[in-house]
């Protein structure tokens, strides 16, 4: 059974934070972790350096390992409801609710996330 659980930015670096805590309290290398867990040297160092997006089979034995519940680090990836009433009201401002100026603003939140995309890249 493969889990993959979303994390944002801010939960991975918390994760990887602990991960790198736990391996310095018991005074692991990357290496050494790589062979305790049975996962490849490569993707421990990827993991190490946040290279990664959910936290996967490879993030877990990791955990397992380390005794770290990564249940702790997984929230909503979207926010909470508050800020997502917060962007549909002020997307509802700015609209002069005609089809062709919602277009206009689907075509500019359509724009920031390319930008977004291409800046994580």
């Amino acid at each position: 059974m493969q889990i993959w659980m979303k994390l944002a930015s801010e939960s991975k670096r918390e994760l990887v934070d602990e991960i790198r805590k736990q391996m310095k309290a018991r005074q692991l290398s990357a290496s050494d972790l790589a062979l305790v867990s049975g996962v490849n040297q490569g993707q421990v160092s990827r993991i190490l350096a946040r290279d990664f997006k959910v936290v996967s089979q490879n993030v877990l034995q990791i955990c397992i390992n380390l005794r770290i519940d990564p249940s702790r680090f997984v929230g909503r990836v979207h926010g909470d409801e508050d800020a997502k009433k917060r962007i549909v009201d002020s997307a509802l401002s700015v609209w002069d609710g005609t089809a062709e100026d919602a277009d206009l603003l689907v075509a500019v939140l359509g724009g920031m996330a390319a930008l977004r995309n291409a800046k994580r890249r």
